[in-house]
């Protein structure tokens, strides 16, 4: 014989896995999602331009404002870097996201408003995952920027610094995102 408010305990169980289920589906990014990431990176790529046209004022920010081949060059790179950051920002949170969601998944199947705490938990874990990826990646993209452009890369011309510092930092940065 089944005991008093067990099947009202299954219908909450099956509730909370269609919901569960449709959270790890969520996974998939969305258009606003790769679109803030997008934003989120192009930010970040913004400021080598800033810190070489501060350090290398006269050889580098004077042909910037001139010349519409400079300006477009350092668009290009910004907006190609951007795209490669966005990409390792998403593939981090997602990993994250999922790390999260399996480390929650037994403390949310308890208690009388499991559902609630699945929508809580979900909306938490998507936020921590983003900002935690975004700061992870931006801490590792600035690091290497720094390290490409002064340390191994400055014997190069500025422009070709510039590009190669740039895209390599956010290519190192993405591939690092695969392999973690």
């Amino acid at each position: 014989m089944p005991k008093p408010g067990s099947a009202r305990r299954q219908v909450l169980n099956e509730e909370l896995l269609r919901g569960y289920g449709t959270r790890i589906q969520d996974l998939v990014p969305t258009w606003k999602g790769r679109f803030s990431y997008f934003l989120l990176a192009m930010i970040m790529c913004i400021s080598p331009v800033y810190l070489y046209a501060e350090l290398f004022g006269g050889s580098f920010m004077t042909p910037l404002l001139k010349d519409f081949n400079v300006l477009s060059m350092c668009a290009g790179v910004t907006a190609l870097g951007a795209f490669i950051l966005s990409i390792a920002y998403n593939k981090t949170a997602r990993r994250y996201r999922m790390k999260r969601y399996q480390e929650r998944e037994e403390s949310l199947n308890e208690g009388k408003d499991g559902l609630q705490k699945v929508q809580r938990a979900s909306n938490l874990t998507a936020t921590e995952s983003q900002w935690r990826s975004v700061f992870s990646n931006n801490l590792v993209y600035s690091f290497l920027v720094v390290l490409f452009g002064f340390r191994f890369l400055k014997v190069l011309p500025v422009h070709a610094n510039f590009v190669l510092s740039t895209l390599g930092s956010s290519t190192c940065v993405a591939l690092l995102s695969y392999l973690r």
